[in-house]
């Protein structure tokens, strides 16, 4: 690059040389007008890259894609529906069955032993000085 500057600087000088001043002053314009364009062309790209880069982008789903998992989660969905129901009659109660109650057991107290099993205790309360 600095070769070219180089070129175009010794022609100019030589065009100048010449007294063809007006003509090096229009070829700087052009040059001016040139760079400015590709500076402009360049300054887009690189705004174009960032978009892409590290803007915002929508992720696009074929539609055929999409039409291809409805349909692969209907069928499972289907399958699982089945499956339940298969389950839930199997687990259920026959009208014929009897009912058995639950069994209980008796209480525990939360796994202590009382001090006082098998003892009667007797509180009297006698009522004072009146």
């Amino acid at each position: 690059m600095a070769g070219d500057i180089r070129g175009v600087t010794e022609h100019l000088r030589g065009v100048i040389a010449e007294g063809r001043v007006d003509d090096a002053l229009s070829m700087v314009e052009s040059l001016i007008a040139r760079l400015r364009d590709r500076n402009a062309e360049l300054e887009l790209q690189i705004q174009q890259l960032k978009k892409h880069q590290f803007g915002r982008r929508s992720e696009k789903v074929d539609p055929g894609q999409l039409a291809l998992f409805l349909a692969q989660a209907q069928a499972e969905a289907k399958e699982i529906d089945e499956a339940l129901k298969a389950v839930l009659e199997a687990t259920a109660p026959r009208p014929d069955d009897p009912v058995r109650p639950p069994k209980l057991r008796p209480r525990q107290g939360h796994g202590r032993m009382s001090p006082l099993t098998g003892m009667r205790v007797i509180l009297d309360f006698l009522p004072t000085g009146s």
